[in-house]
């Protein structure tokens, strides 16, 4: 990926723009049935909340609304929950994770950048980029630093065009933005077109709308390069440029780029020859539709049996019909005027519309995620929904995991490592290739996790029934390491853990306590033999004396 010039990237803008037009299509009635808080924002004639005729109804049954923030809500907290810390670092080395000194080197870089996570608005970004996952397929986040702290944004999707590598992995961001006259004069004073800057000035002018492309593209020569350290603006991986669309304007006063991309772009699922992902909402969309439009009947034929049409013989009404409260009618006939009975088969409707419920919660999940009618559940039960939830949201939680929290957490490493952030790092660390590895500590991933920890206590239980006829197999365990594997399961800190060696001196010091205690204990019964040795030489001695006084 050479350099291009801002006519090129003008051109490769609108080649993305049409790939995917016809998917535009289908997001815009996702937007308006599943999301409705979207509005219709994949629409280019709709600007902002001014031009949506909110007070127009589209919706007449909101399940497939109520099952998206479901699902998203149900990710948000089982995944990355705002109230604990959701992950933690490891090294890829053992012999470093067995380093007391390193392991909680390793554990403090993921405290702090959890709490960087905390202080920032990710936990309120992020929930926004889950519903638009489960609903469009695609969402994307941006990762900003602003004063050293982060900043995230959760992008609309229609504003976000990428490009991929072999691996699927984004190496290239396409944003459009819309900028003021004024907006683009202050932003680029020094590269704002004459006509731009004219119209800033301008009272009527300036707010005159301009489209903006927010391009972020790997520079491939720089691709290898050492993040780890301050590197140039124009020596980092990525570039950023802004380009005018309008005349192909480069707005970029000076070189600017990345250490690592920016913007993560999160698929839900992803189908052969696609670069979009495909969600439950897509899964299930002709079945929303269907409902909708079976609710939106029903609502018809229920207006006609509640406030039903008015069959009248003709010349049988003496002037008009009163049908308000106490109105009088005269008629001709008494029988010259009477309501329509539509014979609408609500029992048939209604079942439809059950069985259209039934399907669409089911795509989102909703029966497995949702607590039972009684909320009193047993400890089994728990583990057994949990299981189910994995099963079920597996290959979606480890899409996200790969697309979205790996590249978060080692972007948010190296941000906090070069900001200097970061505790110091430990000689052993240092002096070896350390690789470090991520493990997820949410609800669902520490579900699988207490499988082992059962299955050690089950083991416990059952050698500890056998000991009692065979002390000796309890030579089996190693009762250290299995105490150790346990903590790590259980998430305990490393913290309250002891090194390896700390426990050795332990150890050492009471073993020598207790040969010190044994030697006491030795001396103390030799003296206690001595004295009660002596004491009855002494006796035998005085038993010998009296006979001979006599």
């Amino acid at each position: 990926m050479a350099k291009m010039t801002p006519e090129e990237i003008v051109t490769r803008f609108r080649s993305l723009e049409s790939e995917r037009r016809n998917l535009d299509n289908m997001m815009e009635i996702i937007s308006r049935f599943v999301v409705p808080g979207r509005g219709r924002f994949f629409q280019k004639d709709y600007d902002d909340e001014n031009s949506i005729n909110w007070r127009r109804r589209e919706i007449f049954d909101s399940t497939a609304v109520n099952a998206a923030t479901t699902l998203a809500s149900s990710i948000h907290g089982n995944l990355t929950m705002p109230s604990s810390k959701w992950f933690s670092l490891r090294f890829q080395d053992d012999a470093l994770n067995e380093n007391f000194e390193a392991a909680a080197w390793l554990q403090e870089c993921g405290m702090r950048i959890w709490y960087a996570l905390q202080q920032s608005n990710f936990n309120l970004e992020v929930s926004e980029s889950y519903l638009d996952l489960v609903s469009y397929g695609t969402a994307v986040l941006l990762h900003e630093t602003e004063d050293d702290a982060f900043q995230f944004r959760a992008a609309m999707t229609r504003e976000i065009y990428f490009e991929e590598d072999f691996d699927g992995m984004p190496i290239g961001i396409y944003r459009e933005k819309k900028y003021t006259a004024l907006q683009v004069s202050v932003k680029w004073p020094t590269t704002c077109p004459d006509y731009i800057k004219k119209q800033a000035d301008g009272a009527s002018t300036a707010n005159t709308p301009h489209n903006v492309i927010h391009a972020i593209r790997l520079r491939p020569e720089n691709k290898s390069k050492d993040i780890s350290k301050p590197l140039a603006p124009d020596a980092r991986p990525y570039e950023e440029r802004y380009i005018l669309i309008k005349d192909a304007t480069e707005l970029t006063p000076r070189p600017s780029g990345y250490y690592e991309m920016p913007a993560y772009v999160i698929r839900w699922g992803r189908t052969a020859g696609s670069k979009f992902g495909y969600s439950p909402a897509i899964n299930v969309l002709s079945d929303i539709l269907t409902l909708n439009q079976l609710v939106e009947l029903i609502i018809k034929a229920a207006e006609k049996v509640v406030d039903p049409p008015i069959l009248a013989q003709q010349r049988g009404v003496v002037g008009d019909l009163d049908l308000q409260p106490a109105g009088v009618t005269i008629l001709r006939n008494i029988d010259g005027v009477k309501p329509f009975l539509s014979g609408a088969q609500f029992d048939v409707s209604q079942l439809q519309r059950e069985q259209l419920i039934r399907t669409i919660r089911q795509s989102f999940y909703v029966d497995q995620l949702e607590l039972k009618d009684s909320p009193a559940m047993t400890a089994t039960e728990v583990n057994a929904r949990m299981e189910l939830m994995q099963r079920l949201l597996g290959p979606a939680l480890g899409r996200i995991q790969s697309d979205f929290l790996d590249p978060l957490i080692n972007r948010s490493f190296y941000l906090l490592f070069r900001a200097g952030k970061l505790p110091e790092m430990p000689a052993s660390v240092a002096n070896s290739n350390a690789e470090m590895e991520i493990e997820y500590l949410g609800p669902l991933a520490r579900s699988q996790k207490l499988h082992d920890v059962m299955a050690m206590d089950r083991l416990e239980a059952m050698l500890g029934q056998i000991a009692a006829i065979n002390p000796e197999v309890l030579d089996i365990v190693d009762w250290d390491k299995a105490t150790r594997i346990k903590a790590d399961r259980l998430g305990v800190p490393m913290d309250m853990l002891r090194s390896e060696d700390d426990v050795k001196e332990i150890r050492a010091v009471r073993e020598q306590q207790q040969q010190m205690q044994q030697k006491l204990a030795q001396a103390e019964s030799i003296t206690k033999s001595m004295q009660q040795g002596a004491a009855a030489e002494k006796l035998s001695s005085e038993a010998e004396v009296i006979p001979m006084q006599k």
